[in-house]
């Protein structure tokens, strides 16, 4: 349907369409979802075209657009390009939140994890400690997406080697979880089985 959609809009309204850039959004990202990543991208970069003339670089549709052209693009394996795209999109959202908001932060997140990908580790470090240091000022230390960038920022101790803090950072995400009024089986239980696995490592290296 939204195809049918869109191939009225792109009969009957400008180029520059705030609508079109919206359906060109949506089906970007419905697509990314169903791993049909190239007309995925093509969709998002034509919806970030048009919402950059129609509200300009700083707004905040166009750093939500940048992000999804960062997870596209970091799906599809173009690391480079995907941190390029989450670049753009943390100075748009620092530009138009501030550098201590939780949007802000979030796309801290994406842009760690992709320079996590490209093994660039001590500045993922660098931006998952701020954001972290961010959700847990604005949004409380026992939030769950404080937990959330725990395990995040656990892969990246493991990645580097250091499985004593990747270790404690687990620990930390799970001693949230359990706090939580309503724990969610879906976040316990894949930070259980991450937390199993790092003491499985310490445990072989500490007999090595």
């Amino acid at each position: 349907h939204l195809r049918e959609a869109l191939a009225v809009q792109r009969q009957v309204l400008p180029d520059s369409s705030e609508d079109l850039a919206l359906t060109l959004g949506t089906l970007g990202e419905l697509l990314e979802r169903v791993g049909r990543l190239d007309e995925a991208e093509a969709f998002t970069v034509e919806a970030l075209v048009i919402e950059q003339q129609v509200y300009g670089d700083d707004h905040p549709f166009v750093a939500t657009t940048l992000v999804n052209l960062g997870v596209i693009r970091r799906e599809r394996g173009d690391i480079a390009a995907a941190v390029s795209a989450y670049r753009q999109a943390l100075a748009v959202t620092q530009r138009g939140y501030g550098s201590d908001h939780p949007e802000t932060a979030t796309v801290m997140r994406n842009l760690a994890s992709a320079l996590r990908d490209q093994e660039a580790y001590d500045e993922a470090l660098a931006l998952y400690e701020r954001a972290l240091a961010i959700r847990r000022d604005r949004l409380g230390p026992d939030h769950p997406r404080v937990a959330n960038l725990l395990n995040s920022l656990a892969r990246l101790h493991d990645a580097r080697g250091d499985l004593g803090a990747a270790g404690a950072a687990q620990e930390e995400a799970l001693a949230i979880y359990r706090r939580s009024d309503r724990p969610e089986p879906a976040l316990l239980a894949p930070a259980l089985h991450n937390l199993a696995e790092l003491r499985e490592t310490q445990g072989r290296d500490a007999e090595a």
